[in-house]
């Protein structure tokens, strides 16, 4: 058993068939998710992201620190990819979520003292 997941391991870069350069960190991800979660990779093989060919898990699962993030493997992750995180490359769709009001649905609640009286009257603290 050993042997045979040594055998993939070596053999996944070989694999992979993205059309651009793939960062040295989605190299990494991809070679062990590829045999842990199969699915995830499949999934991003069948994205837009994919078919650029330079965007891959790294990048837009690491990089600036969020509360959110943890260590795994070397990097500093998070899970959830925020519009904050796609704003980068997708500028015009960026400002048009940032300028949409249920882009600010949380603010607008979390600052609103009549929201904030009618949530502690429920959850009764």
């Amino acid at each position: 058993m050993k042997i045979l997941i040594f055998l993939l391991i070596l053999l996944v870069p070989f694999c992979i068939e993205a059309k651009g350069t793939l960062s040295e960190a989605t190299k990494a991800c991809i070679e062990c998710h590829e045999i842990i979660n199969p699915g995830i990779v499949n999934d991003w093989k069948k994205s837009k992201h994919y078919e650029i060919g330079s965007i891959g898990c790294a990048e837009c699962h690491t990089g600036k620190e969020r509360p959110d993030s943890f260590p795994h493997n070397g990097y500093m992750v998070h899970k959830v990819v925020s519009p904050k995180d796609c704003a980068p490359c997708h500028t015009v769709e960026a400002k048009e979520y940032e300028n949409n009001i249920m882009s600010h649905a949380y603010e607008n609640l979390m600052y609103n003292s009549l929201f904030k009286d009618l949530a502690r009257t429920v959850n009764h603290f």
